[in-house]
């Protein structure tokens, strides 16, 4: 294992990425080739890329034919801007801090907020875990309702789908894409593509 502040790995030698912030803002964008621009901890051991951050704002850049078989996310007090990412899994877990994606294609997606805001694009997908704390999570789903079975828990705080206030446990359609949502006391809202949020 090989560790570095400014490593970073040849594309063949990575299939997972593993992100971990606390305090930075971080742009994820596409290029030619991997790149990292500020400051971290950064290695590669088993195909896993990891990188820590150790600056106050960086930019990852993945190869634009890259897609991952999984790209891990944790946020603490900074803020992440995702492009377009496609991987088999994507776990993302903020506590405190600003999440923005645009679309997010995956077999399945994690997404747990625990303060903070995040607008999520989740296209195409075959199944969401979605959670939010007391923060405020928007997350837009590829396709329509029809295709989507939608399954609710919410506290005291909000949950919406299409607009729709949900009661505190109920289901949602009966499409083949399995999504669970869980509000405790802050918003979510869930809609599609052809449908406003």
């Amino acid at each position: 294992m090989n560790k570095n502040t400014v490593f970073v790995p040849d594309a063949a030698r990575v299939s997972c990425i593993e992100l971990s912030l606390e305090g930075c803002d971080i742009v994820v964008r596409r290029g030619e080739r991997f790149g990292l621009d500020g400051n971290a901890v950064s290695f590669a051991q088993c195909g896993v890329w990891h990188i820590r951050a150790e600056a106050e704002r960086m930019t990852l850049i993945l190869p634009d034919n890259f897609e991952a078989m999984a790209f891990r996310l944790k946020v603490s007090g900074g803020s992440a801007r995702l492009c377009s990412l496609n991987a088999l899994d994507i776990v993302i877990r903020i506590s405190g801090g600003v999440l923005v994606t645009e679309k997010l294609s995956a077999r399945s997606i994690h997404a747990e907020l625990g303060s903070g805001t995040a607008e999520i694009c989740a296209a195409p997908i075959l199944s969401a875990f979605l959670e939010c704390g007391i923060g405020r999570m928007n997350v837009k789903l590829d396709g329509v309702p029809e295709d989507y079975r939608i399954r609710t828990e919410r506290g005291i705080g909000k949950l919406a789908v299409s607009g729709r206030e949900t009661e505190r446990r109920t289901v949602v359609g009966n499409g083949q894409i399995d999504v669970f949502a869980r509000c405790g006391m802050g918003e979510m809202f869930l809609g599609f593509t052809d449908i406003a949020l």
